[in-house]
């Protein structure tokens, strides 16, 4: 028993009872809702309201990722209006499966307003968006954040903040660091003053690499015991 009124991932079974059944083809669906992202076709987003517009494509990917990545600002929104969960899911270890980080590392402010629009996320979430706008370099958003005062969220002395702050950001340049300990301690943020008003004079993957790669060999280099001399 199938209705054209429905699209091709919906089939319909009948149960002993003689009470019809909606079945739901995942794959089918995920391929339905990728294609209509990738068209940018947001009516059919709405469309897919009744069904879901929380499914994953093939690399795992949300709905949400999907538009970032493309661009799709509309796209972006018809998913937040009909549904598609910004906060699912999320890893400490991989902060970028989460749409808020990824819109924060790879987005636009535009995108990354959007979303904001639709739901503030908390602290944990704000502080690990900021980190992974550090990570892959995007000056934009860090600038936006600011301005849209999402660091108010953030209390003194936050752990997740003073690990950001005090540890992580020792391989990027003093302008981050600086904003970082600010926003742990709750100071006024100066974008001036921290050199993001006129754009963030970040490092290089290759200097990055290689003030990561002096610091473990410092750190090793402590670590080892120092060996006495011989006696003869």
């Amino acid at each position: 028993m199938k209705s054209s009124k429905h699209p091709a991932y919906i089939s319909f079974s009948v149960s002993a009872n003689g009470n019809a059944i909606q079945n739901t083809n995942m794959v089918a669906a995920s391929l339905f809702l990728t294609q209509a992202i990738e068209n940018d076709d947001v009516q059919e987003i709405h469309r897919m309201k009744s069904y879901s517009v929380d499914f994953n494509d093939a690399a795992m990917k949300s709905p949400l990722i999907q538009a970032i990545k493309k661009g799709h600002i509309n796209s972006l929104r018809a998913l937040l209006v009909n549904g598609a969960n910004p906060l699912e899911p999320f890893s400490r270890q991989k902060p970028l499966r989460n749409p808020y980080c990824y819109a924060a590392a790879k987005g636009t402010p535009d995108m990354l307003r959007a979303m904001l629009d639709h739901h503030t996320p908390d602290a944990p979430m704000i502080v690990y968006m900021l980190k992974a706008a550090i990570v892959e370099r995007n000056p934009e958003v860090i600038r936006f954040m600011v301005k849209r005062d999402l660091f108010r969220f953030i209390e003194k002395g936050d752990k997740d903040m003073k690990e950001l702050a005090f540890h992580y950001t020792m391989y990027f340049p003093g302008n981050t660091r600086k904003l970082a300990r600010a926003i742990y301690n709750k100071q006024q943020i100066d974008l001036e003053k921290f050199g993001l008003g006129k754009g963030m004079p970040l490092l290089s993957q290759q200097e990055t690499e290689e003030r990561i790669h002096d610091r473990i060999s410092r750190t090793i280099n402590k670590a080892q015991p120092k060996r006495k001399p011989l006696k003869r």
